[in-house]
């Protein structure tokens, strides 16, 4: 894996499936946005995530952020409240996207992968989903932002 600063990548395996997720502040398209452009285009093709969360990317009628540093081919959901310059949290997978759901005042959406058709045998799929019962229902003690 090739280490970029300020970025952050991580691998997980899930049934010997091995997933590479990368987060990252797109800090909108400020600074030098024509530079950071290239360098960002070419540091996610060398670092070729399948699962990104982009924090302050720009989506508006007219542009969409994340569809124009990773290409069309990816499948991106946007939060819906965003600010009046379009700014808010992306999530681009590989692979098709579920069900987007509300989960918590504080966090719009959700992406929820369609294991359906990402893992085969029933027996992986209930592994799967089982590893996230352990986290219980740990928002109900959030404060209403």
């Amino acid at each position: 894996m090739i280490d970029v600063p300020g970025i952050t990548h991580h691998t997980a395996t899930v049934n010997k499936i091995k997933i590479r997720i990368l987060t990252l502040n797109l800090s909108a398209r400020n600074g030098s946005w024509v530079n950071r452009r290239s360098v960002l285009i070419q540091g996610f093709r060398a670092l070729q995530p399948d699962l990104i969360a982009l924090q302050e990317a720009i989506k508006t009628d007219e542009y969409d952020q994340a569809i124009d540093l990773l290409g069309p081919e990816w499948n991106v959901a946007h939060q819906q409240a965003r600010d009046a310059e379009g700014m808010g949290i992306s999530i681009a997978s590989r692979w098709p996207l579920g069900e987007i759901q509300e989960l918590t005042p504080t966090i719009d959406a959700l992406y929820v992968p369609n294991i359906d058709e990402a893992l085969d045998e029933e027996a992986a799929k209930r592994e799967f989903w089982s590893a996230f019962r352990v986290l219980g229902r740990w928002w109900e003690e959030l404060p209403p932002y």
